[in-house]
């Protein structure tokens, strides 16, 4: 029978002014582990398949930063009048608005696929009185508190200049992964006799035991394989007995009653087990004291919560009030679930809404559904969107025919169209704006587009610029044809320089054929920068 062990594993690396800032590896491949557990599992049942299954159970920087001006949090969250979901979303922009260190999180599925940023984390000097800190950033890959990792996953690291440069005196970074390591042998094992040891054995070791404790003659194994299994049942029904006399003391003796005839139940069965010339299936009694097992821990722990809370009234004069205390409650359910509006975006997977992103690790996403853009955080406030243009950014276009073109940043499915000449773009100014941000600019790493017809797109030139004048190509989006209205299609792409101008343009003709560049929405994705 298949059986397991597991152990933990850590990896560290640390970082200061004197290390490089390449990128380094910090995941585990399970099919190159050689820990003393697995070769000793190897040694023991040779011709045996053993198995290595590895998951990430804690991803955490220890941080101390004091060559950056020293963080200080924003007005809103030390006034004492603003609301939490004003404090919470200053303290979300802070972070990133603020001087710091940036350190990236890469990733590659399998060797087909290119290493990309899955996530990022700002660094701050939180000053003397927290000179340590601590980050997690397990949740870059899962919210689920283990990450399983398979054989062909790359995770890197690397610290990135921001604006605001690299680790100076001394600042110091320590990276600490801790992984399970789980050691499995995977084919059926026997039980043998050997003399008065029983152990477990592959099928070759058995007919080695065999053979040399009763020569060429056939030896049933049944009667060992029963012994083994009853004596493993003794050992659980112990246990459940132990546990029942613990909980005499804690709970009243009528909650005894129904776990009492359970275990009386289990010692009939294991009795008549014991006396069966064959054994039968044994899986329907580990079950059901598996069962006992679980009931008894469960009345254990609702016992000691009940004693705490008698503990607690023992000592009141009188019962509180609650009325006060509901009504705090309800307020701040309230609060929750605007805050959860505000900061995610409004959820939903097509039209004009969007699943959620995770602003604070900057976490990008596959852009070939519609996700939280960068539109849609500039936007957002206290849950509700409103068009950034022309206000905190400013949309242009090389000519416009209709609609203009501030309408595909509006999240609806109006048209906006160029007329028919050669070289049509749309240009997006992340500084610019009514209400300019001086030094916002934008680290782009995907870009989608929503349809209005079935016409198909020309080449297309994603560009980057600080000045507006001279443009470096970011991504070519070659000829892409939409297959339905209202349909969003997106390209993902990696590229590590911030610009304040993103430009789209279209450099042949599409499908019609003409020079017409003609869509309904655009959503871009990737980290804000300042400087």
């Amino acid at each position: 029978m298949p059986f397991s062990v597991s152990e933990n594993l850590k990896t560290q690396v640390y970082f200061n002014s004197s290390t490089n800032n390449d990128l380094t590896k910090i995941a585990i491949i399970p099919s190159t582990i050689n820990t003393p557990i697995k070769a000793a599992l190897q040694a023991k049942y040779p011709g045996a398949v053993i198995q290595s299954k590895l998951e990430i159970i804690m991803l955490e920087l220890r941080v101390r930063i004091t060559s950056s001006p020293e963080y200080n949090l924003p007005a809103s969250a030390i006034d004492g009048t603003s609301t939490d979901v004003t404090i919470n979303r200053d303290l979300i922009r802070s972070l990133w608005d603020n001087p710091r260190k940036q350190l990236d999180i890469w990733h590659r599925i399998d060797s087909n696929s290119p290493l990309r940023v899955r996530g990022s984390l700002s660094l701050l000097n939180k000053g003397s009185a927290e000179l340590y800190y601590l980050e997690d950033f397990l949740g870059v890959f899962t919210t689920e508190g283990t990450y399983p990792l398979s054989n062909t996953e790359d995770i890197q690291i690397n610290l990135k200049d921001c604006g605001y440069g690299f680790l100076q005196g001394i600042d110091e970074i320590l990276f600490t992964g801790i992984f399970k390591h789980t050691v499995s042998v995977a084919n059926d094992a026997f039980l043998v006799s050997n003399g008065s040891l029983i152990e477990l054995a592959t099928f070759d070791q058995a007919q080695t035991i065999i053979s040399q404790t009763s020569g060429n003659a056939t030896v049933d194994l049944t009667p060992i394989a029963k012994t083994v299994q009853v004596t493993a049942l003794q050992s659980s029904v112990s246990t459940v007995n132990t546990k029942v006399d613990n909980l005499v003391t804690n709970i009243p003796t009528a909650r005894l009653t129904t776990l009492q005839t359970s275990v009386d139940s289990a010692n009939t069965k294991l009795d008549t087990l014991s006396s069966t010339s064959t054994p039968p299936n044994l899986v329907p009694l580990q079950t059901g004291i598996d069962s006992v097992n679980t009931k008894s821990d469960t009345i254990i722990a609702t016992s000691n919560i009940i004693n705490g809370k008698i503990d607690v009234l023992s000592g009141s004069v009188a019962p509180p009030d609650l009325s006060n205390l509901q009504s705090s409650v309800n307020a701040i359910a309230a609060q929750i679930v605007v805050l959860q509006a505000s900061i995610a975006g409004i959820s939903g997977g097509g039209g004009n809404s969007s699943p959620t992103l995770n602003p604070l690790l900057a976490r990008k996403l596959d852009v070939d559904v519609t996700i939280n853009d960068l539109f849609l955080l500039l936007g957002t406030v206290d849950g509700v969107y409103t068009n950034p243009h022309p206000q905190k950014l400013q949309i242009s276009a090389s000519t416009t025919s209709g609609t203009t073109v501030g309408v595909l940043t509006s999240r609806t499915s109006s048209l906006w169209q160029s007329t028919d000449a050669p070289d049509q773009w749309v240009r997006v100014d992340f500084a610019g704006g009514n209400n300019p941000s001086v030094g916002r600019m934008v680290t782009l790493s995907g870009l989608a587009l929503r349809s209005n017809t079935l016409t198909a797109l020309g080449d297309l030139e994603i560009e980057g610029s600080n000045d507006n004048i001279t443009y470096t190509r970011i991504f070519q989006w070659l000829a892409q044809r939409f297959t339905g209205s209202n349909e969003w299609r997106g390209r993902e792409f990696v590229n590590t320089t911030p610009y304040r101008n993103i430009r789209i343009r279209q450099t042949s003709l599409n499908g019609t054929p003409n020079n017409v560049l003609r869509f309904a929405q655009l959503a871009m994705y990737g980290a804000f920068n300042f400087i």
